[in-house]
């Protein structure tokens, strides 16, 4: 697992002593648009995790999370915009992805009132107010992020650069499929990546070359999925996505040091 019963005890005991909603009281701040969006899918992962803790220190953003099932790990941070600190608590992330696109405008003018409510001003819509989550009691909130993501690293033994033909061949197959399964295997020299060997339905894509002995680790299909969803392949991303594997090791995927996600490996097991 992502978390062990130790760390998994400090969060949930951090989880119930409470907070304030938002930290510090925030006046009228705006967001940029596209670059909040891009933080929260990432951290969202297509529902995979609903519940984040957007942290700001002088205009950065950060979520750090793992899904309830501790099986998923999501770190994203850049520049949001005119805001400067605030630490804000959201328990329906997928509604506030979708009122923020449905906003309208790259720049999102908000108001916190009375520590309870995010009012988001629309363009020639009025508003959307929604009700905001204590911080602290999002268990699924990773605060201490570096050590857990250091410790991951340290236990790679292969990496590869991903490409985005292969990557939407297997999202293809895998939205076909839905194999709950999915294997990460490399053998001769080649990455590749198929079902479980326990499901009916089978496919298999070939990643491309990769250094290392040959290994197997088998993960959760849709977390895998969600993840490479998120990808950024456009001309001005930050870096090209890396992926990375290593025996009883969580698969770790990167996207420069700014977006950053990992798997655990599936009871099913590898080799």
């Amino acid at each position: 697992m992502l978390l062990n019963n130790k760390e998994k005890e400090m969060e949930m005991a951090r989880a119930k002593k409470g907070s304030a909603l938002v930290t510090p009281k925030q006046a009228v701040a705006s967001f940029t648009a596209s670059s909040l969006l891009k933080i929260l899918n990432a951290g969202h992962l297509g529902g995979a995790i609903e519940e984040l803790v957007l942290t700001v220190e002088d205009g950065v953003g950060t979520v750090s999370a793992v899904d309830k099932t501790s099986c998923v790990f999501a770190f994203a941070q850049g520049d949001v915009g005119e805001i400067k600190n605030a630490v804000i608590g959201l328990k329906e992330v997928g509604f506030f992805i979708k009122a923020i696109g449905a906003a309208g405008s790259e720049k999102i003018e908000f108001l916190v009132e009375d520590d309870r409510w995010f009012k988001l001003q629309m363009v020639n819509a009025g508003e959307i107010k929604i009700l905001l989550t204590a911080p602290d009691m999002i268990p699924t909130a990773i605060s201490n992020y570096n050590e857990p993501i250091d410790k991951m690293k340290a236990s790679v033994t292969h990496a590869m650069g991903l490409n985005k033909e292969a990557v939407d061949k297997f999202l293809y197959f895998q939205e076909l499929v839905k194999n709950t399964t999915t294997t990460i295997s490399v053998k001769n020299g080649l990455l590749s990546i198929g079902s479980g060997k326990y499901e009916t339905r089978t496919f298999q894509v070939p990643m491309g070359p990769i250094a290392g002995p040959d290994m197997t680790v088998v993960v959760f299909g849709e977390f895998l999925k969600a993840v490479l969803s998120v990808l950024d392949w456009s001309e001005g991303a930050c870096g090209k996505p890396t992926i990375f594997l290593g025996k009883d090791a969580p698969v770790l995927i990167e996207q420069d040091p700014d977006y950053f996600w990992s798997l655990s490996p599936s009871a099913e097991g590898g080799e």
